[in-house]
This record gives C-alpha cells, sequence and structure tokens, in this order.
C-alpha cells in the first residue's frame, strides 16, 4: 500500500497568526516568539490518508506520512518506533474504581519527537544540532548529522517539527479505539498534551474521529505554557502537580499492580490520576488513557550510572 505524500502546506505562530515558509528553516516566530505549529493541506489528504491506509503497520511511524512533515521518503530516518502497546490496567483500575482505564506504555517517546524533528532537519540541509542527549547522538549518527554546540537548536518549542512526532503518539491511540477517542487523556508533560490535541484537531477535520474530544490533563511544572494553557481552557482540562514523594509511591503502585515499571513523568501522570479521583473530577465509567514516556529500567539504569 502506498503510503501519502506529507500534506505540509506551512508552518503557523498560533498567538499572533503570522505565516512562514515551511521549506525555509525556522525556530520560533520571528514576530513574536510564540513556537511556530506545522499545518496542513488537510482537504488534499481527505481522500488519501484513510483508516485502511493508517493501517499498514509496516512503516512504523511513517505510515502517517501524510501528517507529518517530512516530503521525501529518503530523509525519514527509520526507527522502528510506532505501535507501542495501549494496555488496559485492570488490576489498578479495580484498585482506583476506574471500569476503562489504559495505559499507553511507549519505550522512548523523546526518540519519537527527535525521529521527525531531525528527519526534517536533515531534508532542509542542517547538519549540526543541539542539544545533546543520547536519544539524539544515536540517531544523528545514523544520520551523519554533527551533535555539537551552536547547532541548530532541537529543543521542544524551539522548532516546529518535534511536536509532529510526538503526534503520532496519539494517532496511534485514537486508532486503537477505533476511532473514538478517549473521555480523558493525561498527558505526561505540557509538549505532549499540545501534540496530541492537534492530532485530534486534524483527525476531527478529516472526519477520521468525531466531534467529542477528550478532557486533557498534565502535570503541572510552573507556569503553564502558554499553548498547553489554551489546550487545558478548549478541552476543559486541567493540570495539577505533584511531589516526588507521590510520583515515588506510584511508581511502586503501578510495578505491583500490573508488572509495569513506568518511568519518572508516567508515575507523575498517575499521581495526578489520583488526585482527580480525590476530587470527584473523573467518573468510573469514563475512559482514560495514561501515557507512559518509556521504561524505567532505563532510567534506573542512568540514575545507577552516575552515582
Amino acid at each position: 500500500m502506498t503510503l501519502p505524500e506529507s500534506a505540509l502546506s506551512h508552518l503557523a505562530c498560533p498567538a499572533c497568526e503570522r505565516i512562514e515558509n515551511a521549506d525555509g528553516i525556522h525556530t520560533t516566530c520571528p514576530a513574536c516568539g510564540s513556537p511556530l505549529l506545522a499545518s496542513y493541506n488537510l482537504e488534499g489528504l481527505e481522500g488519501e490518508l484513510t483508516k485502511g491506509v493508517a493501517a499498514s503497520k509496516k512503516h512504523g511511524l511513517w505510515r502517517w506520512a501524510g501528517l507529518l512533515p517530512v516530503r521525501r521518503p529518503f530523509y525519514r530516518l527509520q526507527s522502528g518506533l510506532g505501535e507501542s502497546p495501549l494496555l488496559r490496567l485492570e488490576n489498578l483500575g479495580k484498585q482506583l474504581g476506574l471500569a476503562h482505564l489504559y495505559l499507553k506504555n511507549e519505550q522512548d517517546l523523546e526518540e519519537r519527537r527527535l525521529v521527525v524533528a531531525l528527519s526534517r532537519a536533515l531534508e532542509l540541509g542542517l547538519r549540526k544540532v543541539t542539544p545533546a542527549s543520547d536519544t539524539l547522538e544515536r540517531l544523528a549518527s545514523r544520520a551523519r548529522i554533527q551533535v555539537a554546540l551552536g547547532g541548530f537548536d532541537l529543543s521542544i518549542w524551539q522548532e516546529p517539527y518535534g511536536l509532529e512526532g510526538l503526534k503520532t503518539c496519539a494517532l496511534e491511540i485514537a486508532e486503537a479505539f477505533g476511532w473514538q477517542l478517549p473521555d480523558v487523556l493525561v498527558a505526561p508533560d505540557e509538549a505532549m498534551l499540545v501534540a496530541a490535541w492537534k492530532a485530534f484537531e486534524e483527525t476531527r477535520t478529516l472526519g477520521l474521529t468525531g466531534e467529542k474530544r477528550p478532557r486533557m490533563v498534565t502535570v503541572q511544572a510552573g507556569e503553564a505554557h502558554p499553548l498547553a494553557q489554551a489546550v487545558l481552557e478548549q478541552s476543559n482540562g486541567i493540570s495539577l502537580p505533584v511531589s516526588t514523594e507521590e510520583i515515588a509511591s506510584q511508581h511502586k503502585n503501578l510495578a505491583a499492580s500490573e508488572g509495569i515499571l513506568p518511568s519518572p513523568p508516567g508515575a507523575a501522570g498517575l499521581a495526578v490520576l489520583k488526585q482527580l479521583l480525590t476530587r470527584k473530577w473523573l467518573m468510573p465509567g469514563e475512559r482514560v488513557v495514561l501515557i507512559n514516556t518509556g521504561n524505567g529500567l532505563n532510567f534506573l539504569r542512568g540514575k545507577n550510572g552516575s552515582q
């Protein structure tokens, strides 16, 4: 099955509505400093990105090529990502009184972001990027791109395309439920929150999902980013802080009840969920999805290696 071409149209500033050419090299909006978001010609994609095309899973996350910004297949870095399991947490759900509790169990959510951001950087002719991380170093070495100070900044909110990689996680959630979106989505951070909302807006426009979208939830870490705040307001969602002790407690809870060792952000999402239940913000019959950002073993290895 042939994948649709990227329907990337332009970059748009959600704050001041400035439009930029998507085939230039851009960081943030030159007028107001807001992150730029990738926009797509969704009308032109309606006849191509069908549920059948999206289900062609052998292409990994690039099966969503029509809704991703890399135009030429040659520049699409392959990583083996995509199709992370969506697990029903039966034991934990019974413990919490939630009949439909699920976990999108990612192995490396950062890699989703960087695969797309780095592929687009490569397509635009960039050959030096920053900031250094284990994931970026590994991907950049395969793409023969240098990771060094002074390179193009691939940090979240500093370039337009990393959010598009995160978006594929949300697209998989929608697909797994037969294009019926959950009632509540608990994102581990603001970037995933914004990316998921963007994905659901695009699938709604394409007719893959209906008008109903989830109430969006995330972990509060300081003052909310304006894009995340806008999503929370539009979705009637909420952002709550959690303590280190709450994260540690839910890390053990998920491991004991389901045999899953989450990343700290994944455990933080569960801690927020516990608070929402205390507030009676959730109904027992609602479908709730948590997103785990990675394998907790990787975090433990890194922590032990630094001691």
